[in-house]
């Protein structure tokens, strides 16, 4: 999650997705700093084995959820306080493709852009989503026969073949 802040300074709050739009608004969560990013791994997820203890997620969908306040308040000469539509959510959306489109996890693919969603949440937030797809490659319970972990970055692959005799 700290690379969603660092590519995404705009963020004031990120956190893990668990639908926090709609306990926000039926007073069951604490209302949070905004503009928030919530990152959701997409369930259920299609996992292949590849072989001593190496699974690949593939496809592995990663759908971002950027949320704001609905409307900005402003003052006039005219009004003392007239409400909005915060129209400053469209860049935050477009800050946040552009930092995601392409980013490459450190075990798996670029991460590409694959929808879009627009939910409009009546009279306090607006809710976002950007779904994005790529591959994981999770080599963390890999073991060699000794015991010693070894990492696929360093693994020699060989085949050996055994002639069957007739």
């Amino acid at each position: 999650m700290s690379v969603a802040k660092d590519k995404f300074p705009e963020i004031v709050h990120v956190n893990k997705w668990g639908n926090q739009v709609e306990m926000i608004l039926a007073g069951e969560y604490q209302m949070i700093n905004l503009p928030a990013m919530f990152i959701e791994v997409v369930s259920p997820m299609t996992i292949n084995q590849l072989g001593d203890g190496v699974q690949i997620y593939d496809p592995l969908y990663i759908r971002l959820h950027l949320v704001d306040s609905f409307y900005n308040e402003f003052l006039n000469d005219d009004e003392f306080s007239a409400m909005e539509r915060n129209l400053e959510v469209f860049d935050l959306k477009q800050k946040m493709y552009i930092a995601f489109q392409n980013f490459r996890l450190s075990s798996g693919g670029g991460i590409m852009y694959r929808t879009s969603e627009e939910e409009e949440v009546v009279d306090t937030l607006c809710h976002y989503t950007q779904e994005f797809i790529t591959t994981f490659v999770d080599a963390t319970n890999t073991t060699s026969e000794q015991g010693e972990e070894i990492y696929i970055d360093d693994a020699e692959l060989t085949t050996t073949i055994k002639p069957t005799l007739e």
